[in-house]
């Protein structure tokens, strides 16, 4: 058996509490955020709603996870190596397809779908439906998520101690849209898919308008 050797090339990085930074861990995770505010209102009423809703998200968190995120993975990398403006934009253009192409899908055959991923055991064709419904409408939220996860990614690369302020404002705009648009719809005398769905898409909206932000400031601070 040959031992290991030890590695004694690169340098050597020390990570201190500096490191950690909780505005950069919500923007960074901005799409579970989401998700988790929105889980919160599909189960306020007490309904079988958070079953359908979970159910639909695995699938789509699924896509942006599988897809989207290795992909800001990939940018993220590379931002923090040198700057590389189409390595950017092919990202957010694959984004957008998927996301677009998503829709489409889950408006045709989104039922079908699900009955081939969960119709079996207590699961039923009429839970299939209710999922379904769900799936077809959160996928326009999620191209949001996409396109927001994408952008997001090139302005975290860069240094924290210049972006601080930036970012507190940003997680801040982003956390306090989630806090009002769910207030308001409590009082909303409307269903409850429909209060999930308005949540959604008013914080995917807000998040693809920050990020959109947040790229323009990784531009100027990286020019």
């Amino acid at each position: 058996m040959i031992p290991l050797r030890k590695e004694n090339n690169g340098e050597e990085l020390t990570i201190s509490s500096s490191d950690f930074n909780f505005p950069t861990l919500i923007l960074g995770n901005c799409a579970n955020v989401i998700l988790i505010s929105s889980r919160f209102i599909a189960g306020v009423d007490g309904s079988n709603s958070i079953t359908y809703f979970m159910y639909a998200v695995v699938v789509l968190n699924t896509l942006l996870t599988s897809v989207v995120g290795n992909i800001g993975t990939l940018v993220l990398r590379k931002s923090a190596i040198q700057k590389d403006i189409k390595m950017i934009i092919y990202s957010l253009l694959i984004a957008i397809v998927v996301g677009v192409s998503m829709v489409f899908v889950f408006q045709f055959y989104g039922e079908d779908i699900i009955n081939i991923i969960y119709v079996r055991g207590a699961f039923n064709v009429n839970d299939a439906i209710l999922t379904s419904e769900y799936l077809s409408k959160l996928s326009y939220s999620f191209v949001g998520l996409f396109v927001a996860t994408t952008l997001f990614q090139p302005f975290l690369s860069t240094s924290i101690e210049k972006t601080k302020k930036i970012r507190i404002n940003l997680m801040s705009i982003f956390l306090m849209s989630i806090v009002i648009t769910s207030l308001v719809v409590l009082f909303l005398p409307i269903s409850t898919i429909n209060s999930t769905i308005i949540v959604m898409s008013i914080s995917s909206f807000v998040s693809v308008m920050l990020s959109i932000y947040s790229y323009s400031k990784y531009l100027s601070y990286e020019s």
